[in-house]
């Protein structure tokens, strides 16, 4: 219920969190592409909430996922999609990857 109270919240604008970011997200998401997990994982916490908006924190499991792909070995990842979304308070991105 709090969840969709505060999507409601999002949608009409009154919402007291920090927005959703859709230019940090998809900077993240190239980044990630680009393979520049070091910088990445430079990322401090508060810049993240500072700067990633609403659920910025996720892109954890982001990058944790590359950098279990990168241990076997260089990749080619390529972003096919995002989509903010303000009621549902998330960007929804998808990235495929293979081993190069």
């Amino acid at each position: 219920d709090n969840v969709l109270r505060e999507g409601q919240h999002f949608a009409d604008g009154s919402s007291r969190r920090t927005p959703l970011n859709p230019d940090w997200d998809i900077a993240f998401l190239d980044a990630l592409q680009a393979g520049e997990l070091d910088r990445l994982a430079g990322l401090r916490d508060a810049d993240i909430t500072r700067d990633g908006g609403a659920g910025g924190h996720e892109v954890r499991t982001w990058l944790a996922t590359a950098a279990a792909l990168a241990a076997a070995g260089p990749y080619q990842a390529q972003r096919r999609y995002y989509r903010p979304i303000v009621p549902w308070i998330a960007g929804f991105g998808v990235v495929t990857a293979q081993l190069a």
